[in-house]
């Protein structure tokens, strides 16, 4: 069975990337952070090794690039303890914890002399896609005050006594205490923008291999739906039970779904950009705690349209920059020694299949 999300994506607030918070690091076995230039088959790698626990029937998650939702810049099977990263920018990671994380480094099957002979063209290249990227965070983060703009008029015309009071309600649904002790919180994002347009992973977690009661909120942006998922993931967390949060691209500090592993429970905020597409046990429809929004009408539908064709544009200059990278991976991929790093990615597997074996 398998999951996909994201780790990390661009946000109005930069880079987003949870990839250091994975697993907590008491129920981490082995975790091999692979470093290295573009083109040097990490994502292939990945790819390959996922496909391998998924056959031996583990339950795998695929953590994708935004920049390239074909690419995998990591995979954790969470039942053995093992993960596999990029480790890379802009996710970044290093080891905290000596023997337990520890780095492959493509860089060893490199031809210097290779790429010095395209040092000139390498550097122009990775300005222009530094400056591209640049250009989409910028559009992002201008596309965030757009939609500021309507969540303020519907957090002006929302009940917020009859929203608290569902609040309420749906936390004192959850069962007293978990037996498991105390409750953590896990962080993704299920949907991202990319150079191919808006993505969206939620329904992978949504089927009833993972959820057997999904709560659906249908909802605006500034309706409380997020307001509620945070109140029930402080009281899950509280009550023993291990949470994961699925964040808004848009605003990273905000719940778009919420998932209890341990009940089997998901609860979805459903919108124009990530329609559910699941069996539902509960639709709870926000729109009927709003006051009437006829004198805001003109004014939400403006902002909608100036928010996507900033979102159209922050795509576009996603795409751009994705195109440049494309050039980059071609010029390292030419120096690299693929014999050499294949057999060194077969005994990276081989030890990681013994570390699952416990041998």
């Amino acid at each position: 069975m398998t999951r996909h999300m994201f780790a990390g994506t661009l946000t109005s607030e930069g880079f987003v990337s949870f990839y250091d918070e994975i697993l907590p690091i008491e129920e981490t076995r082995n975790t091999i952070i692979i470093k290295g230039p573009s083109g040097s088959g990490k994502s292939t790698y990945i790819k390959k090794l996922a496909a391998d626990f998924e056959n031996e029937g583990y339950v795998v998650e695929r953590l994708h690039c935004s920049n390239d939702v074909n690419s995998l810049d990591g995979v954790c099977i969470p039942q053995l303890g093992i993960c596999v990263f990029d480790g890379t920018a802009p996710h970044e990671i290093n080891p905290t914890v000596p023997i337990v994380e520890q780095v492959f480094n493509t860089s060893k099957f490199i031809d210097v002399e290779k790429v010095l002979l395209s040092r000139d063209e390498l550097t122009s290249l990775i300005a222009e896609k530094s400056a591209l990227s640049q250009r989409a965070s910028n559009y992002l983060k201008s596309a965030y005050y757009v939609y500021r703009n309507n969540t303020h008029i519907f957090e002006g015309l929302m009940n917020k006594t009859a929203l608290n009071k569902l609040s309420v309600k749906l936390v004192a649904g959850l069962p007293a205490i978990s037996s498991s002790g105390k409750g953590t919180n896990r962080r993704f994002f299920a949907t991202a923008l990319t150079p191919n347009g808006h993505k969206n992973f939620t329904n992978t977690f949504l089927n009833k291999s993972f959820s057997s009661r999904v709560y659906m909120l249908k909802a605006r942006d500034g309706m409380g739906a997020d307001l509620i998922l945070s109140d029930i993931r402080a009281a899950a967390n509280k009550r023993g039970f291990d949470t994961e949060s699925f964040l808004c691209p848009i605003k990273p500090s905000k719940i778009e779904h919420l998932t209890i592993p341990e009940l089997r429970l998901c609860y979805t905020t459903s919108n124009r950009y990530h329609p559910l597409r699941a069996q539902v046990y509960s639709e709870i429809n926000l729109k009927k705690l709003c006051a009437p929004m006829c004198m805001y009408e003109g004014e939400i539908k403006y902002n909608d349209r100036l928010f996507k064709k900033l979102a159209s544009k922050t795509m576009s200059a996603m795409q751009a920059s994705r195109s440049v990278h494309e050039q980059i991976e071609q010029l390292y991929i030419r120096a690299m020694d693929f014999k050499k790093l294949d057999k060194a990615y077969q005994q990276l597997t081989i030890s990681l299949k013994k570390a699952a074996r416990g041998k």
